[in-house]
């Protein structure tokens, strides 16, 4: 950016001379205005030179100095007066205030226009602002360059620093150093230096890091307290993006930290549980980086391994193959695992009827859990959310399986979060539930309790049956007669008829009040 050294001795422009302010030369000029008007705190900003032929304020020392205290206060850079037009010299009440404040005054010559002075030093603006964008282009072009040699992050993290001329760390997602780069350039903080405030602050918690993309790692700039080093800006948002790119695909991609396929579901997973507040963004960047389908509708499966002691990674193993081989039609997986859960994404097109999959996906968890049983594993619980096509919805998919799988732990069968609604919903008006159970299965259960019978057992298979008899007699492995026998006594003592479809579904709400946590097998 142009400097007012830079105006007085290189612009090309002769015989200026600069009245007050010597210690401003290397004060940056940010665009240049013309005064013709006393008021000029409506007109100027910060940084501006301002060009004057001195007509608004000759003949008034007041006002003189009242222009260069407003000069002062907004910040310009410097004000420039055209001499032999109005005034043979600059005024002294003028030059005096503007000592006293520490304005720079220069003193142009009559022979130049200020329209000539403008081009000038727009001219020289735009020249330095694409010759960022040129440098910006070419260390771009430097960084894919050594990505694709494959070259050790320590290069990409020096040349990012050299480039920026700030000192940098990389740090891991546990916020452990991976590398610090400090710039080559005079005057910059020292490798020692670095290392040392980097330790000093290791303690701290690090709030001008950044997440790289694949959010492996973090990167934040290492300043001094109270110094800017360098006088370096931090980069501007798109130039940053990219570099945040390039240094998480040279993470990826190196020897020392690249991440297995275990690692990376382990992480997928402990990001989706952890940052709940991660923005849409974020959340677009990172299901990017990791090669999941934003765009399609889906639904999270997820097993609880938390009862298998031994060969885990076997059993982590056998339900991917399952759950692939049970694969709803037009369904495609997603896997991300740690050591308690196995989670499977089942994605499916944006427009699918979200009830259908949902029913193929608890007939997918149905058939792994059977294979499963069937080769001599435990029995392990799942849930499964419902289904969902908003990126701000990732996290609350697993939420919602793991919600289900909470509410099934004591019968490891597949629980749908959605079907599991009317029991949450119950769970929350106490009341309501308390009236249900009192009415409707009251006398029963203290006949059960009398007798030591099993009505209430009875009602609630014959309901998750459909009213079906015959086919909860055979769930219940009772007589047919038995369990005509079981189903009048239970009408004698509710006082319903069982084929009333209201006073079915308020007995079986009552159920789900009153045993939060039986699940029945048609479900």
């Amino acid at each position: 950016m142009p400097t007012i050294r830079w105006f007085l001795n290189d612009s090309g422009l002769s015989n200026l001379k600069l009245r007050v302010g010597e210690t401003h030369l290397d004060d940056k000029i940010t665009s240049v205005n013309v005064l013709d008007n006393p008021d000029v705190s409506k007109w100027f900003k910060r940084g501006e030179l301002i060009l004057t032929t001195g007509f608004v304020f000759a003949g008034s020392e007041k006002l003189q100095r009242s222009i260069v205290r407003d000069l002062k206060e907004i910040g310009c850079a410097a004000l420039a007066v055209k001499i032999r037009r109005f005034f043979h010299a600059i005024p002294e009440a003028l030059l005096d205030e503007a000592k006293r404040l520490d304005l720079p005054v220069i003193e142009l010559p009559f022979f130049y226009g200020f329209s000539e002075i403008s081009r000038i030093v727009f001219d020289e603006l735009y020249r330095e602002a694409h010759a960022d964008a040129r440098a910006e282009d070419d260390f771009l072009r430097q960084m894919m360059d050594h990505v694709l040699a494959h070259d050790a992050i320590e290069t990409l993290l020096q040349e990012t620093a050299d480039f920026l001329r700030l000192p940098l760390v990389l740090t891991d997602d546990a916020d452990a150093p991976l590398s610090i780069a400090v710039p080559k350039a005079a005057g910059a903080m020292s490798f020692d230096e670095a290392v040392a405030l980097a330790k000093e602050r290791a303690g701290e918690p690090a709030e001008d890091a950044i997440p790289l993309p694949n959010q492996h790692g973090r990167i934040f700039f290492l300043r001094k307290n109270g110094s800017d080093e360098l006088d370096a800006p931090q980069p501007d948002g798109a130039l940053l993006a990219r570099i945040l790119q390039l240094l998480a695909l040279s993470l990826e991609q190196g020897n020392v930290t690249r991440l297995t396929e275990e690692h990376r579901s382990a992480f997928f997973l402990r990001f989706l549980m952890d940052k709940k507040d991660a923005t849409e963004e974020e959340l677009r960047n990172f299901c990017a980086f990791y090669g999941f389908d934003i765009k399609s509708a889906w639904i999270c499966l997820t097993f609880s391994l938390a009862g298998c002691k031994t060969r885990k990674a076997e059993v982590r193993k056998l339900l991917q193959e399952l759950l692939r081989t049970y694969l709803p039609e037009g369904a495609r997986p997603f896997f991300c695992t740690n050591e308690q859960l196995a989670c499977c994404y089942d994605l499916f097109p944006a427009r699918c009827h979200r009830l259908r999959a949902l029913h193929m996906v608890i007939a997918q968890a149905e058939q792994t859990s059977a294979e499963l049983a069937r080769q001599g594993f435990p029995p392990l619980p799942s849930g499964i959310s419902a289904c969902h096509a908003d990126v701000r919805d990732l996290g609350r998919a697993l939420t919602e399986s793991l919600t289900a799988l909470s509410s099934g732990e004591a019968e490891p069968k597949p629980h749908s979060f959605l079907h599991e609604l009317p029991r949450r919903l119950l769970s929350l008006e106490s009341k309501a539930s308390s009236e249900l159970c009192s009415h409707f299965l009251a006398p029963i259960a203290a006949f059960d309790r009398t007798n030591h019978t099993e009505l209430l057992r009875t009602l609630q298979m014959y309901l998750s049956c459909n009213c079906n008899a015959s086919l909860a007699a055979k769930e219940l492995y009772l007589h047919r007669n038995t369990m005509t026998n079981r189903l009048e006594k239970i009408k004698e003592l509710a006082g319903v008829t069982l084929s009333d479809a209201q006073e079915n579904m308020l007995l079986s709400l009552a159920i789900l009040a009153q045993e939060p946590f039986t699940r029945s097998p048609s479900q």
